[in-house]
């Protein structure tokens, strides 16, 4: 039975567990969650699928196990003893607890489907009849389109974690929208770049060292460095020591030639350095623009899909996977769909925890209206420094001059004065903008692959209760765009409330502290008011910008 697969204990024990049962037999098991997504375990699958009856899989968020970490998935898993001609069963993803189950399963079925966490940041348990999702060959066909390989057989395919119903119908769109980058016929690669361990210890292409590059072709990146559609995140701290030692890079004061540190420079000289890189073809994939990402994927995280344009000359250490593009423009306007939370969705609907190359594996975009709008918004989340000079020079559209931002707000600049030189105006760096060009993106991506708004809206109900959290209670936006920390804020309603008479004014140090930050360099949107900064409401302007999108794109093809 494990023929293939790497064994251990439980797995043993699930198979001999299946000749212990009569006819009509039936065993329940609670074990690891490996069974359904290791790589190699396509065969046990085969004889799993027609076996079971049904699978729930849990989180160990709620600490059911004290002794497990609290990110391990296992499932209660209910087996016949004897195997059917047609794979049935039930199937419940992210579960917390056990009577969430019961509540599903007993539940009308009307009202809203509860998501992963409730609104005030709980873990949600709550159960509702939709959770509850019957899986058959016709799904796992449909698992093998959208994550598998076509060569293998459907019941060998790894399970996805299916929320409910609604993810599964979103998925069937998916499946739909187009062919997948990795099975159409655009020329890219991939690769892992410079190995932290191998190319130090063994090439020894690379050293650890800890500073700023003198020139383009020392910056070798690590995940920190990179967030979604931003190249220049996170700088590592000086002497860092681990991936929480960097510092923001604030994107509004940057030089137009800013380089953040690396912890990583070459070891070789740099004729060498380049002679050893990874090739395309005859030629080096340190010579062009490329998409990057981080391969671990945090499946709770805010974000899932973490991906952004680096500039030639600029490599990586094998944390980030990065995918080489023949046509920049295809490069452009794939990296636009792994910005929005449609691309994000469909990676944590794997379930994986190490992406590898499942982004590979969603569709590109084949409509050039919404291609062109999508390509002008991940051209200015990324050109941020001279170094993406001849990528926006290349890909300027003066229809980008007539496009723009489809909400009204005076912290929301036209677009008339993109001009086809770079300079750094081509580039969006306030915290507001970057914000809107991502939900606009979210938008254009959910139109090119056919979903409805009120899939888009659901996804981002159900898959992403860490954003939502910060969108409602975390981040606030001053008059200039800007996100206000939390303790900035917190002084300006403290003042709200000694100015009506509704507190004291503090004493000593803490007075001191709290005008230092009531003097800080952010302005109030309504200064002297209990809510002087602004939140912005993500499914709100998702939505205007879904029907905005909608209506050029009807306008263009009258």
């Amino acid at each position: 039975e494990l023929q293939g697969s790497k064994s251990n204990l439980y797995k043993c024990f699930i198979a001999r567990s299946w000749t212990w049962g009569s006819e009509r037999g039936l065993i329940g098991l609670l074990h690891p969650d490996g069974v359904y997504d290791e790589a190699k375990g396509g065969h046990f699958r085969t004889l799993l699928y027609p076996r079971l009856v049904g699978h729930y899989q849990f989180i160990n968020e709620k600490n059911l196990f004290k002794d497990v970490d609290h990110h391990v998935r296992f499932s209660i898993n209910i087996y016949r003893t004897r195997a059917k001609e047609r794979v049935s069963f039930r199937h419940m993803g992210n579960l917390f607890v056990p009577m969430t189950i019961d509540e599903s399963l007993d539940h009308s079925g009307i009202g809203s489907i509860p998501g992963y966490k409730t609104s005030d940041d709980q873990w949600e348990t709550r159960g509702h009849a939709r959770r509850v999702v019957t899986i058959t060959d016709e799904e796992l066909s449909l698992f093998r389109d959208l994550y598998g390989d076509e060569k293998e057989s459907i019941r060998e395919q790894p399970l996805p974690v299916i929320h409910s119903e609604e993810v599964l119908q979103v998925l069937q769109r998916l499946a739909k929208a187009g062919f997948p980058l990795n099975k159409s016929n655009i020329s890219y690669s991939r690769t892992e770049c410079w190995h932290e361990t191998a190319d130090v210890k063994k090439t020894k292409t690379i050293r650890r060292e800890t500073c700023f590059p003198d020139r383009l072709d020392q910056l070798i990146l690590n995940g920190p460095h990179i967030y979604v559609g931003n190249p220049l995140y996170k700088t590592p701290n000086e002497g860092c020591s681990h991936n929480l030692d960097y510092s923001p890079i604030n994107l509004e004061r940057i030089e137009a030639d800013y380089l953040p540190r690396t912890n990583y420079i070459p070891a070789v000289d740099m004729e060498e350095y380049h002679r050893r890189a990874p090739r395309f073809g005859e030629e080096s994939f340190l010579d062009r623009y490329r998409l990057v990402y981080r391969n671990m994927a945090s499946i709770t995280g805010e974000r899932t899909l973490i991906s952004a344009i680096i500039p030639p000359g600029v490599a990586h250490i094998n944390g980030l996977r990065s995918l080489i593009f023949k046509d920049n423009r295809v490069l452009m306007t794939f990296s636009g769909v792994t910005f929005s939370i449609v691309a994000d969705f469909f990676i944590k609907a794997s379930g994986k925890d190490n992406i590898y190359s499942l982004a590979e594996q969603l569709p590109l975009p084949t409509d050039p209206e919404l291609s062109r709008m999508i390509i002008a918004r991940a051209l200015r989340l990324n050109c941020l420094t001279v170094y993406y000079k001849d990528l926006w020079e290349e890909l300027y559209d003066p229809a980008f001059n007539k496009d723009g931002f489809v909400k009204s707000d005076p912290r929301l600049k036209p677009w008339d004065h993109l001009t086809c030189e770079w300079n750094r105006e081509v580039a969006l760096r306030t915290d507001y903008e970057r914000r809107q060009a991502l939900v606009e993106l979210d938008a254009l991506v959910a139109l090119a692959y056919g979903l409805t708004k009120e899939e888009l809206l659901t996804i981002y109900r159900i898959h992403f209760p860490v954003l939502q959290n910060y969108e409602r209670n975390e981040r606030f936006y001053d008059a200039r765009g800007r996100l206000v920390p939390k303790d900035v804020v917190k002084a300006h309603q403290l003042q709200y409330k000694i100015d009506q008479g509704l507190a004291s004014q503090p004493r000593g140090k803490a007075l001191q502290q709290h005008q230092e930050l009531l003097a800080a360099d952010y302005v109030p949107v309504r200064p002297g008011t209990e809510e002087p900064f602004d939140r912005c409401d993500r499914e709100e302007d998702m939505s205007q910008a879904y029907d905005a999108f909608s209506r050029k794109r009807q306008e263009a093809t009258a």
